[in-house]
């Protein structure tokens, strides 16, 4: 039975790593360049590879596109939108007023599909909380995010900038139970800056350097939706919770083609790109009265498990080529889990006024590292 097993699996195909960007059009190229039609950019770049000496000059004409960059425009469109809540004691019934923003820093290590980069995610939102009764809060928000990139090998640049609205509840049916939910949209738009670059071989002994950046501004929109459940505690002076939550964003990146390039510039297809992720975190919090009103330091530790967001299949174009050959590669698979830790204060003040300051940061994560810190504002009335 041992020996029929053994020979069922030497029997079984191993499937094959997939070709990253640079490898899919370093494979391509040849094919591409055959084909290419006399009169435009790329047919130029096309004759200076095949008249090169150099025997991986596909190898570096591809590598000099960075194809690998691309993936990073839809990974740091998944952050979440939930909105801290800044409420550190019960509330009378009304109106109160709402401002806060968050400030993001990301670093994302080099992998075998996708580009390293430093980044910014930054979120600034205000808007309007009505407490009905003892037990539902309701909030409207508008939201303004602005997202950077700067890919680290070759300057390249990605910022994205959307503005919308988000819409909160928050039910506490009892007081050591508490329930949030959300639902946003949002639209804006994109910059990317794409750096080509490389050096070939044209004859032994001299090299031939290109450099060129093309350039494009696609549309970009997300919808956002989220529930999350709270059991709080407090003993004496102390207070804590558990919290358990689901967070789902899905973001649409327009197809576009780019301008510029000399030659090199890309046709690259409406993308779609779904993150849901879940979340526990346990906090804990000291109430220390002051002669202003009341302050609350707090600490917090939380898991986050992504069960959606896989690896996907890109396939792009170079603009000019008649020949419409697909260069297609994968992206990287996601890291489905990770921690992240907070400490923060709370500060409520006389006449309504109540204030927060949080610092997280993700921690065991496999290639992105995130910091950030929020900050917030509220005034009954």
């Amino acid at each position: 039975m041992r020996k029929i097993l053994l020979l069922a699996l030497s029997c079984t195909p191993v499937a094959a790593l997939a070709d990253n960007g640079t490898g899919s059009l370093g494979n391509a190229l040849g094919g591409l360049c055959s084909a290419a039609t006399p009169g435009n950019a790329l047919f130029t770049r096309c004759q200076e590879f095949q008249a090169a000496s150099d025997p991986q000059a596909a190898s570096r004409i591809a590598a000099g596109q960075r194809l690998e960059e691309l993936p990073g425009q839809g990974r740091a469109s998944t952050r979440s939108q939930q909105q801290e809540q800044i409420v550190s004691e019960k509330l009378g019934d009304g109106w109160s007023l709402f401002l806060s923003a968050d400030l993001g820093r990301l670093n994302r290590d080099t992998s075998f599909n996708e580009a390293a980069f430093d980044g910014t995610a930054n979120r600034f939102t205000g808007g309007l909380n009505y407490q009905l009764n003892t037990h539902l809060l309701l909030g409207l928000a508008l939201n303004h995010t602005s997202e950077t990139l700067d890919f680290d090998r070759s300057d390249s640049r990605n910022s994205s900038s959307m503005n919308g609205a988000l819409l909160t509840a928050n039910l506490s049916p009892k007081d050591n139970f508490s329930f949030d939910l959300y639902y946003g949209r949002f639209s804006g738009d994109t910059t990317n800056v794409r750096n080509i670059d490389y050096a070939i071989e044209a004859t032994p002994g001299n090299l031939q350097s290109f450099s060129s950046q093309a350039f494009a501004s696609p549309g970009v929109s997300r919808s956002v939706a989220g529930i999350s459940g709270s059991w709080l505690w407090n003993k004496n002076a102390w207070s804590g919770g558990i919290n358990l939550g689901m967070d789902q964003s899905k973001t649409r990146l327009d197809a576009y083609s780019e301008t510029g390039g000399n030659g090199f510039g890309l046709d690259v297809p409406e993308r779609n790109i779904k993150s849901r992720t879940g979340s526990l975190s346990f906090s804990v919090s000291r109430t220390y009265s002051v002669n202003w009103g009341v302050l609350i330091p707090s600490a917090r530790l939380g898991l986050k498990k992504e069960f959606d967001n896989p690896s996907r299949q890109l396939a792009v174009q170079f603009s000019q080529d008649s020949s419409n050959t697909n260069i297609a590669f994968d992206t990287s698979d996601p890291d489905t889990q990770w921690g992240e830790v907070g400490v923060g204060v709370s500060l409520v003040m006389k006449k309504g006024h109540q204030a927060f300051f949080e610092y997280r940061q993700r921690f065991a994560h496999d290639f992105l590292q995130e910091r950030s810190l929020a900050i917030g504002w509220r005034m009954e009335f």
